[in-house]
């Protein structure tokens, strides 16, 4: 049985094409630029959704959200408030919810992490994230001392800015550190990593 060769359409004015293109092209027929996403020739419109759908999938696959999660909480949500809320605002919302489970076992490390995902997402979002931040930092010590460290090293890796150099080495006991919160840098004026200040806190044996 011979198979006929599926013929290929301008998904604009349906005219067919003498071949499937294989990237961004303009029909020859209606002039309008042809797409080409997971494997189908798309319009505009259907490219920017296509393409809007993989960004939301990527950002709450960086934060560990599952698709039907977030769709359950924006649910909820929106069952609650009386409109359909927008996407930062059901991804804040579980955020949180999770730091609050966290904090209330003491997972001071996991809150650590979390935070610190948190601060990210606030940067990409174009909202001010140095809270965020330096909460990650704070609950890093919390975790050191659960642990029994005394002290902790203040290191400021290759390209650090003149501030956060000036803390590079720097010594202080467990308390010291959570009392002033030298790290995140206030001060750090390095736009190379996304504006995150990116001094780290490094326990030290307590036999030094």
């Amino acid at each position: 049985m011979l198979w006929k060769k599926k013929k290929i359409k301008c998904p604009y004015c349906q005219n067919i094409l003498e071949k499937k293109p294989s990237r961004k092209t303009s029909c020859p027929f209606c002039k309008k630029h042809i797409y080409v996403k997971n494997s189908k020739l798309v319009t505009e419109e259907e490219a920017k959704a296509i393409e809007q759908k993989w960004k939301f999938i990527h950002d709450l696959e960086k934060l560990r959200i599952l698709e039907k999660e977030y769709d359950s909480h924006k649910e909820k949500l929106a069952e609650k408030f009386g409109f359909e809320p927008k996407f930062f605002d059901v991804v804040w919302d579980m955020l949180n919810a999770r730091a609050l489970e966290l904090a209330r076992s003491r997972r001071f490390s996991e809150l650590s992490n979390l935070y610190y995902e948190m601060a990210r997402f606030l940067n990409e979002e174009g909202k001010d994230f140095f809270h965020v931040l330096q909460q990650s930092k704070e609950m890093e010590l919390e975790h050191l001392k659960t642990m029994g460290i005394k002290k902790v090293e203040i290191m400021c890796g290759p390209g650090a800015c003149p501030s956060c150099l000036k803390l590079n080495k720097k010594i202080l006991t467990i308390e010291e550190a959570l009392k002033t919160m030298p790290v995140p840098n206030k001060y750090c004026t390095n736009t190379l990593y996304d504006n995150f200040c990116r001094c780290l806190i490094n326990a030290k044996s307590n036999r030094e």
